[in-house]
């Protein structure tokens, strides 16, 4: 029952308050070793025109397959946040263009889509991806949440379908 309660029962990942209590304990733990925590918000663009032009349904399978790339391409905790807005955090040295790679990466994949037999069609996927860099003595809850959503509104300014990262130095 506490594992049903702990995830998201669309998506089968962390919730919001158990991603949430569990980013706080990987800051605590990055302070303590002086690591690095690099945190990451992606947000679905143009999420409504999935359920406006295909149904909920499909709306609910593009949910599931972008937390299941998530799951599979990315180390650390995932969780949703709400809606069609997804976290992941890892604590540990990555460098930057490491991070971009993984990106790149993330967002072909999403974009490639999945084959949904109700409409018969390929559904691309098209994310905007926040990610907040700190070093570990640095490390604090808010101001990583903070500069990860800042991170990802940049993005969708950007034109959508990209990635920012800010380190906070």
């Amino acid at each position: 029952m506490q594992a049903q309660a702990e995830k998201d029962s669309l998506t089968s990942i962390k919730n919001k308050k158990t991603i949430e209590n569990t980013i706080l304990e990987m800051v605590e733990m990055s302070k303590e070793k002086d690591e690095q925590i690099t945190l990451g918000f992606l947000d679905i663009d143009h999420f409504k025109d999935f359920n406006t032009y295909f149904g909920h349904q499909v709306g609910d399978k593009v949910l599931q397959f972008v937390s299941a790339v998530l799951k599979e391409q990315l180390k650390g905790e995932i969780g949703r946040v709400g809606g069609d807005e997804f976290i992941f955090c890892f604590v540990g040295k990555k460098r930057k263009d490491e991070i971009e790679k993984e990106m790149n990466r993330l967002l072909q994949l999403l974009k490639s889509g999945f084959y949904d037999k109700n409409s018969q069609q390929t559904i691309s996927v098209s994310c905007s991806i926040g990610i907040a860099i700190m070093k570990g003595k640095d490390a604090d809850y808010t101001e990583l949440i903070r500069l990860g959503d800042k991170s990802m509104y940049e993005a969708k300014d950007a034109g959508r379908n990209s990635f920012i990262i800010n380190e906070l130095d």
